[in-house]
């Protein structure tokens, strides 16, 4: 399970003196550096008491995974997670319901093949749930949920060991739900309208010459 949560201090300390005259400026600027000291008046007593919590996200999850033996040479790998999102409603106004919680139930398939014992071919197909997040201030549409995502990964894979040798190789491509800036009658919005995908080549090698070095 994970939660994270933010506060920020409810605390300003001073103001800027530029004339100093123990009247503080009042615009909160400061432009002294170490070669030019700046006049600093202090305009209240501390208070480090911290503002309401602003966000919290939590997390819950489970998993479940089972490795199949088909034959000598055949094996798959079934698996599932679990995850109960929830961001809370923290804006403490019953007018805006800003929280959102979902759950969703993402499946893990492999299946891999080992022609020779010092050879595996593999395929796998995995699922994940993203977190969603609050539209920033910049935009017409600020303060809605944008709701959590599920997120797609493929990959297929040859491995290779043999002694002091150790190849690997691997084609995948993942796709993410985007978030993208929408122009509406000349304003902004910010909508979960488009669709990332990444895809790449992954290959390394390695060699052992004794037992202690790789």
């Amino acid at each position: 399970s994970l939660k994270s949560s933010d506060r920020w201090s409810n605390f300003t300390y001073g103001d800027s003196d530029q004339n100093a005259d123990g009247v503080p400026d009042g615009d909160g600027s400061f432009t002294g550096n170490i070669y030019q000291p700046q006049s600093y008046v202090i305009t209240r007593t501390p208070d480090f008491k911290l503002k309401p919590r602003s966000g919290q996200e939590a997390q819950t999850y489970g998993f479940l995974s089972d490795t199949i033996h088909l034959s000598e040479q055949w094996q798959a790998i079934l698996g599932a997670r679990y995850t109960h999102y929830d961001m809370e409603d923290l804006d403490y106004n019953p007018a805006v319901p800003s929280g959102y919680q979902t759950k969703a139930t993402t499946p893990t398939i492999a299946l891999i093949y080992k022609p020779i014992p010092e050879a595996t071919l593999y395929g796998s197909y995995v699922e994940g749930l993203e977190a969603g997040s609050r539209v920033g201030g910049e935009y017409k549409n600020a303060g809605d949920i944008l709701k959590a995502t599920i997120s797609k990964q493929y990959e297929a894979g040859f491995k290779y060991d043999l002694n002091q040798f150790s190849l690997t190789s691997a084609l995948f491509q993942i796709e993410r739900v985007e978030a993208i800036d929408n122009l509406q009658n000349g304003f902004k919005y910010l909508r979960q309208d488009g669709l990332t995908t990444y895809r790449g080549v992954e290959f390394s090698g390695s060699y052992k010459p004794v037992d202690d070095l790789k």
